[in-house]
């Protein structure tokens, strides 16, 4: 029996290659038809130019634009609208929305800006006024945040002298108790003890203020602006249409189909003799 099965597929695999064979003008025809098509579409479709750029995230203990937010703020009509008066553009905020993309590097802080545009010279601009524009915005993000950690440790300074003080003021009290002749002695020790169990917690909130202000320190000292790494940069090349790879797919699609309508017409053929 498999030696009967095996003889079955090598016969019905011949025959498939003898369809191919006898059908090849179809299938040739549907394939050079399919290429030259798809090569001449390529040819006159319009041309489209990508410009990118590079900006490091803005960094205040916490990255302050997400991705999604990033591409929200560059797709907002108000700040769309302006580029597209200033660089004259002949398009529209909706149908700009779809050229503008961001996305994040892997593993770093950067942000990049990829923006799509039938002529490269305006592709290049637009980028250009994109990435100025949300530095613009992105910086006065950043200096709002640097401006609330340094009221923070302002308003933090003030109360670490305030519990310094309660503190100085307290240890004042006992030393002054401990000489004083004018209280007897069973109160002032009573006082004494009640002063002492007040610097504890006076101690801890110090230490507590402290090490706040000394992460804030930190936020500042570790903290990043919103930086352009990589400039925009003129395209050479349009990146669509990709002329290579629309013809080797539809080369592909073509063959695939000239088989099958091969062996379909073969079909067909024989099917009306056997009738």
């Amino acid at each position: 029996m498999p030696e009967q099965d095996y003889a079955e597929q090598e016969i019905n695999l011949r025959d498939y290659i003898n369809v191919i064979i006898k059908r090849k003008k179809i299938i040739l025809t549907v394939f050079f038809v399919s290429v030259i098509t798809t090569a001449v579409f390529s040819l006159i479709m319009p041309k489209v130019y990508l410009s990118t750029a590079t900006i490091q995230n803005g960094i205040v203990g916490e990255l302050l634009i997400k991705k999604s937010v990033a591409e929200e703020i560059i797709k907002f009509y108000d700040f769309l609208n302006p580029i597209i008066k200033e660089l004259k553009l002949e398009t529209n905020v909706e149908r700009l929305k779809r050229a503008i993309k961001v996305e994040v590097i892997n593993d770093t802080d950067f942000l990049r800006f990829k923006v799509e545009y039938k002529d490269r010279d305006v592709s290049l601009k637009l980028c250009q006024s994109i990435v100025n524009s949300f530095l613009a915005q992105a910086n006065n993000l950043y200096q709002q945040r640097l401006n609330l950690v340094n009221r923070h440790i302002e308003e933090l300074n003030s109360q670490i002298k305030s519990i310094q003080s309660d503190i100085e003021r307290t240890q004042g009290l006992i030393q002054n108790l401990a000489v004083s002749e004018k209280i007897g002695e069973p109160e002032r020790g009573i006082r004494i003890v009640l002063l002492q169990n007040t610097l504890p917690n006076y101690q801890a909130n110090l230490i507590s203020l402290l090490n706040l202000k000394n992460d804030l320190q930190l936020t500042l000292i570790k903290a990043k602006e919103f930086k352009l790494i990589d400039q925009p940069i003129k395209p050479k090349y349009p990146i669509k249409p990709n002329k290579r790879q629309n013809v080797v797919i539809s080369g592909v699609i073509s063959l695939m189909f000239g088989v099958f309508l091969a062996l379909f017409i073969e079909y067909w053929e024989k099917s009306k003799v056997l009738k």
